[in-house]
């Protein structure tokens, strides 16, 4: 029995925490509130899946909150640059990756705002537990489970529990005349080539914006030290090799962003 004494969940817009804020909204799962940390670059299915889920949530009584600390397609000033996963290639030619950031300044932190906002409304203190926050990863995810870092937070995985994947997660969505996209940044440079190349022939309009995106990043991110790119091939996006299934060395996130990106 939980004793927190405010229950949230973290929402990624996607299959799995979809799936777990259908259960929140049967009562299946018991949650005060849901928050969705906004990167400002989802792709427009996202945010089309959240405006759903928005009206969904009201016609529930459940509070769904949209928070952010900023937008990451802002590259204009070297001070507003959210670093990401980069692949970079140093002036000496060796190559390497710059330091990801995006899920702590863009994820983390406000939602962490958030939580200590509603807090802050209930009166409740940041004693050990007194806040349980649940994610949406799935058991074919588990090596994605991490604690807090702060003590008043503890991390819940229902899915889990429910020893649910994110095969059972669609078909619970299914189930309930629901489906839901793929939660990441439109330029995240986690895209397996299937990814990239379903945005390149699907979705024009959004590969054109991550073209421009690199190259912005490649005029303005003299802090990372060596030119970055979004493909683990390091060239340009348009050069980039999508022909064939292989992702040739391209890290890759499992599933979905699910607010709180490979964390």
């Amino acid at each position: 029995m939980s004793t927190a004494a405010l229950r949230v969940l973290s929402l990624g817009a996607g299959v799995q925490s979809t799936a777990l804020l259908l259960l929140v909204l049967a009562g299946e799962v018991k949650a005060s509130a849901a928050l969705f940390a906004d990167t400002g670059w989802e792709p427009r299915a996202v945010y089309d899946h959240l405006e759903r889920l928005k009206g969904l949530c009201a016609e529930h009584g459940l509070p769904l909150y949209v928070v952010s600390n900023g937008n990451i397609r802002n590259t204009r000033e070297q001070d507003s640059f959210y670093h990401a996963p980069y692949y970079l290639t140093n002036s000496d030619g060796s190559e390497g990756m710059s330091r990801r950031q995006c899920t702590h300044q863009l994820k983390i932190v406000p939602i962490r705002r958030k939580i200590r906002e509603l807090m802050a409304e209930r009166g409740i203190a940041p004693t050990p537990g007194a806040v349980e926050c649940l994610m949406g990863i799935s058991l074919d995810e588990w090596h994605r489970m991490k604690d807090a870092d702060v003590r008043y937070i503890v991390n819940r995985w229902p899915l889990v529990e429910r020893r649910w994947t994110r095969a059972d997660c669609k078909q619970h969505l299914a189930d309930q005349g629901w489906e839901a996209p793929r939660s990441a940044c439109i330029g995240c440079p986690y895209h397996s080539n299937t990814e990239w190349r379903a945005l390149r022939d699907g979705s024009p309009d959004e590969w054109q914006d991550a073209i421009r995106f690199e190259q912005e990043i490649q005029a303005t991110g003299a802090a990372l030290r060596g030119t970055p790119y979004l493909h683990a091939q390091r060239v340009p996006l348009p050069m980039v090799d999508l022909s064939t299934p292989e992702d040739r060395g391209q890290l890759t996130l499992d599933a979905e962003c699910e607010a709180m990106c490979g964390v």
